[in-house]
């Protein structure tokens, strides 16, 4: 699609009926509550955006167009490439359009579950979903719980290893206080040792 709209440099015509209109702001300000003013404007851009897309095909139509009424031979190669770009853009609005439905549907299912919308259903086939859509959905919760579960994780504060009671800085018992009631059994012969700092090591000896 690229491709062609680099080779024929083909735009869309500047008329105000080809042109996406813009939301009034003096419209949008009669809404009162901010939160409902964000959220209209926030559905109107998603619908301009499929507009604006849909508009694009234009592009390589009244091109051809003027072609063929200029009365000029075309060649069958230009025509063949305006049609294939038409059609890719066609493409783009097409499926901007089912991602909107879904998210519609999805809305009045859970709030929580309008991301889905987004998700590729390539073989979804003439339905909106298709069958393989459960199983997107499943697979979408578990990475969703397993991220939610290692974000959890990591926000945790580190724990320490050691039990409770056995830390690692735990206060040494008292040696401080009165011993006096196990002084009560001494012997009468007992003799205080106070060594004399000036003897030698052989006047340490007890008589």
């Amino acid at each position: 699609m690229t491709k062609y709209v680099k080779s024929l440099k083909i735009s869309v015509p500047c008329v105000d009926c080809l042109i996406t209109p813009t939301l009034d702001l003096s419209v949008v300000n009669q809404i009162n509550l901010n939160q409902t003013k964000k959220y209209v404007q926030e559905r109107d851009k998603e619908m301009a955006v499929v507009r604006r897309a849909l508009l694009n095909t234009t592009g390589p139509l009244c091109s051809l167009h003027d072609t063929l009424s200029s009365g000029n031979q075309v060649p069958a190669e230009k025509i063949t490439c305006i049609v294939e770009q038409t059609l890719c853009l066609l493409g783009s609005p097409n499926h901007q359009l089912s991602v909107l439905r879904r998210k519609k549907v999805l809305a009045n299912i859970n709030k929580e579950k309008i991301s889905l919308a987004d998700q590729p259903l390539n073989n979804a086939n003439c339905f909106l979903f298709g069958e393989e859509f459960p199983s997107v959905a499943s697979k979408q919760e578990e990475l969703s719980r397993g991220f939610a579960k290692n974000l959890s994780n990591a926000q945790k504060p580190k724990q320490s290893s050691q039990k409770s009671g056995f830390t690692k800085d735990r206060q040494r018992p008292r040696t401080t206080g009165n011993f006096s009631k196990y002084q009560t059994n001494r012997p009468k012969s007992y003799r205080s040792f106070h060594p004399n700092k000036g003897s030698s090591n052989q006047d340490l000896a007890i008589t």
